[in-house]
């Protein structure tokens, strides 16, 4: 309840600003007003909830025409655990105001949640590039594109999972395409288990080198692994290669071992043909060196590969698999744990991992790169969606739930409220400027 008992000069000058605000100011902004009046100010906007959809509902069905109340109404859906009502509206709403922050976020977390990550995605891309939003909401918004384009790797693993059956011959693999496996630590000290992740990336990056090979994303590979559960089956059976070469599409799927401490090392890896795409036989390619000659190791493994894959290299294909993005044994750990983090979820951890490689070799660029989506991946996964939608600044208010208020709330005070036309006695008698009636305007609001 709002109160304003002036006795000389309040209730007059209420009357005069609610006159002014009915003649100049449009219902739905005057519905603000008093929202914010009755929340208090520089409060934040109220985010619709399922509480809200009935009123939201009735305030659309008022003003179809209403693009704020279809905004909050699809958001209102989505919080309801209702997308597909939401995304019907929310299409709507951004086809008239494309660059509309509400419009948009409300309907990409719709997508989101009907598991579109694809379009989710791109509608997200086009609003940064055309729309101007706020630092704050710009700031997340690029922090989620590397987080939908996981979800999306995931779901995409996941139905190759449930498809696996049908997939049979019908969708052969691709000979040119290749899985790298995460290596299988098996030597004796346990501090150097992330050398089987980060010396998989190395081997990406160096079969990357060459147009003849499309060699796929880390993530992808790791997401398979982990939904089939193999990582404690040591991933050599041939017939889990086959396997997850055809879930991948990949004609060969690249597999191997460590072994050895800090003090030796030995490596041993094979492309090995899934079935469909090169029955030939791979001779496994390996080697042993002490631990500070890990890097140089490591660059005799992928030649061997291209080597046994029957690809002879370019002058110039070679220096780029020759290149080393870091000399530093600690970087490469560090490196290592961050991967292993990223694969558990653990952003955040990552990006301390990748941070501390980066100290131990500021030239690692590899790390900063990664340090930079692991950073953006944790800022995504803590921005809750009412987070998300109240930075874009979708509300009840703005949405109209109140949108008859203004009318609901000044109509009774017509008869309270002097006409300038008929001369009121009320001050004559009692000396007293004010309505002729009670001097006192009680306003109530009633709150969601």
């Amino acid at each position: 309840m709002t109160e304003n008992s002036s006795p000389r000069r309040g209730a007059g000058q209420t009357a005069r600003r609610l006159d002014r605000a009915r003649a100049t100011a449009p219902v739905a902004g005057v519905a603000v007003l008093l929202a914010a009046c009755a929340t208090g100010a520089g409060a934040p906007p109220k985010a619709p909830t399922p509480a809200d959809v009935a009123r939201l509902e009735a305030a659309l069905a008022r003003d179809t025409s209403n693009v704020a109340a279809r905004i909050a109404l699809g958001a209102a859906y989505r919080a309801s655990g209702e997308p597909e009502k939401a995304r019907a509206l929310l299409e709507r709403a951004v086809a008239a105001r494309p660059t509309d922050a509400g419009a948009v976020v409300a309907l990409g977390l719709a997508y989101e949640d009907l598991g579109r990550f694809a379009d989710a995605r791109k509608l997200y891309t086009d609003f940064l590039s055309t729309g101007r939003p706020s630092a704050a909401l710009r700031s997340r918004l690029r922090a989620r594109l590397p987080l939908l384009a996981r979800r999306e790797l995931q779901a995409a693993v996941r139905a190759a999972l449930a498809d696996e059956q049908a997939l049979g011959d019908s969708t052969p693999p691709e000979p040119r395409t290749v899985a790298v496996f995460p290596l299988l630590y098996a030597g004796r000290s346990p501090t150097l288990a992330p050398l089987g992740r980060a010396l998989a990336e190395l081997l990406v990056t160096d079969l990357s080198q060459t147009s003849r090979l499309r060699v796929l994303e880390r993530a992808r590979v790791q997401m398979l692994i982990d939904e089939m559960k193999l990582a404690e089956n040591g991933l050599v059976d041939p017939q889990t290669a086959a396997r997850t070469g055809r879930l991948l599409r990949a004609g060969r799927v690249v597999q191997g071992r460590i072994e050895g401490d800090s003090v030796q090392l030995r490596l041993e890896a094979a492309a090995v043909a899934v079935a469909g795409a090169d029955s030939s036989r791979i001779t496994p390619v390996g080697g042993q060196d002490a631990a500070e000659r890990l890097f140089d190791l490591e660059k005799r493994i992928a030649l061997g590969l291209y080597e046994s894959m029957g690809i002879e290299l370019t002058v110039a294909e070679r220096e780029r698999v020759m290149a080393r993005p870091t000399m530093n044994l600690r970087a490469l750990l560090e490196f290592g744990r961050g991967l292993e983090a990223e694969d558990r979820g653990d952003y955040a951890g990552a990006a301390e991992h990748y941070r501390r490689a980066r100290e131990a070799d500021p030239g690692f660029q590899m790390a900063a790169a990664n340090g930079d989506e692991a950073e953006a991946l944790a800022l995504a996964t803590h921005t809750q969606p009412t987070e998300l939608v109240g930075i874009a600044g979708v509300s009840v208010a703005a949405g109209g739930p109140t949108a008859a208020g203004p009318i609901e709330l000044l109509a009774p005070l017509d008869g309270m409220i002097a006409d300038p036309s008929v001369r009121d006695v009320g001050p004559e008698v009692t000396r007293v400027e004010g309505l002729g009636q009670p001097a006192t305007v009680r306003i109530i609001i009633r709150r969601p």
